[in-house]
Order: C-alpha cells, then structure tokens, then sequence
C-alpha cells in the first residue's frame, strides 16, 4: 500500500472502521494491515487496538494523536480499560470467532488516561480465525486549549469557596 497511492484513497474513505474495510477491499489487503496504514497515513485524531482476550496485543496510533499532550500511550499486554465495548466484546469468545462487529462511544479518558472526559466512537470487529479484535478508535475532537481554559474558568467561578 505505497503512500503515494494510499492517500488519495484515504481521503476519500471516510472515517473508522467502514473506511477501512472500504479501503481493505480496494487494496485487497487485510482489515490489519490496512487498519495500520490508515492511522499511518491519517491527518484525523485515531488509533487502533488489536486485543485478545482482556489484553492488548499491540495498538498504533496516528502522527496527529501521538501529538496530544496529557494523554498516556498504552502498553502491549496491558489488560483492556473494563468500561468499554472492547472489554465487553472480547468477554464471548464467539465474537471474534464468528467476526461480530459492534459500534459503540467510548471515552478518551478510558483508554489514554489524562483529565480529559471526551467521547470517541469505538468500533470492534471479530478478526475470525486469527484469534484476535480490531478496535478502531476515532471522532476524538478535543477541544482547542483556549477553550479548555475558558471551561476551566467557568468551573472554578461557579464552585463554592467556604471560609475556614
């Protein structure tokens, strides 16, 4: 899949898991493989996580979000974040096995850590008889820092200061 060739297609796939398989049936290469070199070839803010189980077997993620401050990057063989369609999916077997797909939100918090609780869509996919889970992570928009700061802001003029 040379650059060259990728990214026009890119631009025009849309976003997520659809974008890839859409991308993976032009290419006729994998939903792996073409799930990598989307988040290598992405502008957009998006990772993708490969899962067996509760655990992470290796995740990318794209130039752009590998750029965000205040995030933690995960780890290979850290156990899944408990409170996402990931976690949830990989508990039956079955779903990998049989390919089920499930599109669901999520949380930037979730998955990288930080202070921010920001909503992100999150799309698995069964990857069969290869064992594992494709978790495309995307539509993360954080907000500009000036609008962070502005919400802070308000946060703090509104909360009750009390006299000692």
């Amino acid at each position: 899949m040379p650059r060259h060739l990728f990214f026009p297609a890119l631009e025009r796939a849309g976003n997520g898991l659809a974008a890839i398989e859409a991308l993976a049936a032009l290419c006729k290469t994998s939903l792996h493989a073409t799930a990598i070199r989307y988040t290598q070839c992405t502008r957009e803010l998006m990772a993708i996580v490969v899962s067996r189980g509760g655990i992470i077997d290796h995740w990318f993620m794209s130039e752009s979000l590998k750029q965000l401050d205040r995030i933690d990057w995960m780890k290979k063989r850290e156990g899944l974040p408990r409170n996402t369609a990931t976690f949830t999916f990989n508990q039956i077997p079955t779903n990998t096995l049989h390919g089920v797909r499930v599109q669901d939100t999520s949380n930037l918090q979730q998955w990288f850590g930080g202070k921010r609780s920001i909503e992100i869509s999150e799309d698995v996919v069964g990857l069969g008889r290869y064992g594992k889970t494709l978790t495309v992570l995307y539509n993360i928009d954080v907000p500009e820092p000036e609008e962070e700061e502005d919400e802070q802001s308000l946060i703090d003029s509104w909360t009750p200061r009390f006299k000692q």
